[in-house]
């Protein structure tokens, strides 16, 4: 996920001040969220927390909560489920993997060197001495069949990374260590991508042998943890691998913990209060009201992470009368995200500033992006409009019913623009606005949308014409060939560059995804525990958590 350079807020010397009142401080002073990296107590807070192995210790058990059940609703073959969780990372390991920042993180890839013999060449020398869970060893056959896996539209649920590995036109095992990609054309993302879900390892063994439904519940891999047990809707236990091939900087097993286990708590005021009881020790809180909880309390070791998510308007820029850019620019004037942003997420969030969010290396504010909240404003766009009264209507319906409390508010705010808001059943968001997926394409949609850590993800899916997030299937004459230059362009600053011009000109467009706010999640420790953090797409990290040190 990425995040840019921003202050620290740290607890000065000998004063007591709760987390509510440096959050207060910050606002008053204009920093935001954003610029507010961390709010918990301790030395070892910091905005991407790291492993101290002498404030550690090895072993024990640890119990914290998820927020939803991820093996029995999703399942955890790597290569189907559209759903993240940490547990990805800690059962299997990635080809590439990549740290935070976006960087290439070659020390905990299954890759150990890469090297491009040519702008559509890349070789991969593999990891000596790695073997899966089920005791098989990985190779350059593992590799290859784990890609065409990934990629096999034929699989029950599969082909969901076909579009990410596009660009691969053939696999060359040349040695059960090196293998080869040749590419159809450069490709930027395609490293990024290989830390995602379709890049993850799983056993070619136990894959052949195993029917979808032990797949989906029995992952094995090549990861630190391997699954222990699993009660559906009650507990995911992992415990620790002991031949897992990475160790630790004193030579030590790399899993810090004997076993942890997860248990599935979806009500954010009840996880909080979980946590705050000590009945569990940690959790990962996406923003919600019920931080305020975990806010107040001293005892708590909170980091945060910025940006993580966005509250956005999927426009359908295809249908009037949000096809008029003048329309959906008076739209954003006039969403009072303050007031949104104060009564949901307790002043919080952060008001959007581009199609990107704060925590993407590429992530520029947008000179002309309708960032604040501007009545007057909003007037004058819709009058240069030219949208009759009479055809002011806009349909739209939030992905879940707490969307919905937050549309009611952004309908009022447009009835003062003339607009008429037709509030669509939450279930209509999933099987009315996807015109790129075969469905009519009728309807706009409020969501959050997650941060991701490769900048060419939302940028092709939002602003390609067959992009997913593109509902209209609308052309993007000025966007599509800066997408295509960008991935084609292996310097980070260049492409940096480019993602620069392609976030100004949608802030002029405002084709598809337009952000309301930027919203942050939360890593939250009990005394007892340490290391949970985050991984490049804001996704809750395992790998480094621990038993605190007495």
């Amino acid at each position: 996920m990425r995040v840019a350079q921003r202050s620290n807020w740290r607890r000065m010397g000998q004063a007591r001040l709760s987390r509510r009142a440096l959050l207060r401080a910050s606002l008053r002073a204009g920093v935001g969220a954003a610029g507010l990296a961390l709010v918990g107590c301790g030395e070892d807070d910091d905005d991407a927390p790291t492993p101290d192995l002498a404030k550690s210790r090895r072993g024990g058990r640890a119990r914290g909560a998820q927020i939803e059940e991820m093996i029995g609703n999703f399942g955890m073959d790597p290569h189907t489920s559209l759903e993240q969780s940490g547990l990805w990372r800690m059962i299997f390991d990635p080809l590439i993997a990549t740290a935070p920042d976006g960087l290439i993180d070659q020390d905990a890839s299954l890759a150990e060197r890469h090297e491009f013999a040519d702008d559509t060449t890349i070789v991969f020398s593999l990891r000596e001495g790695v073997r899966f869970h089920d005791g098989t060893p990985f190779d350059g056959e593992a590799v290859r069949y784990n890609l065409a896996r990934a990629v096999d539209p034929m699989l029950a649920g599969g082909g969901v990374y076909a579009a990410a590995f596009a660009a691969i036109e053939q696999i060359d095992v040349q040695h059960e260590r090196t293998v080869q990609f040749k590419l159809a054309s450069p490709n930027a993302a395609l490293l990024t991508n290989l830390q995602e879900r379709g890049g993850l390892m799983l056993s070619p063994h136990h894959a052949e042998a195993s029917d979808a439904e032990t797949l989906r519940t029995s992952p094995t891999g090549t990861g630190p943890y391997r699954l222990s047990r699993w009660i559906a809707q009650e507990t995911t236990r992992l415990e620790a691998f002991e031949q897992y091939w990475r160790r630790r900087g004193d030579g030590g097993r790399y899993a810090l913990l004997d076993e942890f286990a997860l248990v599935p708590i979806a009500d954010p005021a009840e996880r909080a209060a979980a946590v705050l009881n000590g009945d569990l020790e940690f959790t990962i809180m996406p923003e919600d009201r019920a931080v305020d909880d975990l806010l107040e309390s001293d005892d708590l070791q909170i980091s945060t992470r910025s940006g993580y998510g966005h509250v956005s308007w999927y426009v359908n820029h295809a249908l009037a009368p949000a096809d008029n850019v003048d329309f959906r620019r008076a739209l954003l004037y006039g969403w009072d995200k303050p007031g949104i942003n104060a009564r949901f997420f307790g002043g919080r969030a952060e008001p959007a500033a581009s199609l990107l969010t704060p925590a993407s290396w590429a992530y520029q504010p947008a000179s002309a992006y309708p960032t604040a909240y501007d009545p007057a404003k909003a007037q004058e766009y819709m009058e240069r409009s030219g949208v009759a009264e009479a055809d002011r209507v806009i349909e739209i319906a939030p992905v879940d019913e707490v969307m919905g409390r937050w549309l009611a508010v952004m309908a009022e705010n447009w009835q003062a623009l003339g607009v008429r808001t037709v509030i669509a059943p939450v279930g209509d968001a999933t099987t009315r606005p996807w015109k790129n997926l075969g469905q009519p394409g009728d309807l706009q949609v409020l969501a959050i949308g997650g941060h991701r850590g490769e900048p060419d993800t939302t940028a092709r899916l939002a602003l390609t014409q067959s992009g997913a997030w593109n509902l209209g299937a609308a052309p993007t004459p000025e966007l599509e060939p800066l997408v295509n230059e960008a991935i084609q362009t292996y310097d980070r600053e260049q492409r940096r560059g480019i993602y620069a011009r392609i976030q100004e000109l949608h802030a002029e467009h405002l084709y598809s995804v337009l952000p309301g706010l930027y919203i942050s999640v939360y890593s939250v420790n009990r005394p007892t525990v340490t290391g949970l953090s985050w991984d490049l797409n804001g996704i809750e990290s395992y790998t480094d958590l621990a038993r605190r040190a007495q």
